[in-house]
């Protein structure tokens, strides 16, 4: 679970402050279903890929062909948390259980991507298609 609460861990996040060991996959998920909430996918996506982008370089993480911030990854858990959003009524801290219990699980992904293609530097640099199964399907 977070360690503190969801208003706080986005603010840190947004303001680069967040300790490197909060930034777990539940710290993701809580940020990305706050964006989700408040502005809708296309907007959830945009924040979420500048504040990673703007995290990492705060925290010393290298955006690299191997490391850092990874797009596909980004707009699959945001495209999957903006659908449950549409699914769910309520607040950020009243669903977030939920979205952990459908979503906590950070292997999720490899359902819809094969290892290979997930660990390719190209799906780091850009949106790839899942190559196992379709995200809608």
């Amino acid at each position: 679970m977070l360690s503190r609460p969801l208003p706080d861990l986005v603010a840190a996040f947004e303001n680069a402050t967040l300790a490197r060991d909060e930034w777990t996959h539940e710290a993701h998920l809580g940020v990305a279903l706050t964006f989700c909430h408040t502005g809708g996918e296309e907007r959830a996506l945009e924040r979420m890929r500048a504040g990673i982008q703007r995290y990492n370089a705060a925290t010393g993480v290298a955006d690299g062909p191997m490391s850092g911030y990874h797009e596909t990854l980004t707009v699959f858990w945001v495209h999957m948390v903006a659908k449950f959003v549409g699914q769910h009524s309520g607040e950020p801290e009243e669903i977030f259980p939920r979205l952990l219990e459908r979503w906590g699980d950070p292997r999720a992904p490899l359902r819809f991507y094969s290892k290979r293609l997930l660990m390719n530097p190209t799906a780091r640099a850009r949106l790839m298609a899942p190559d196992l199964a379709p995200l809608d399907g």
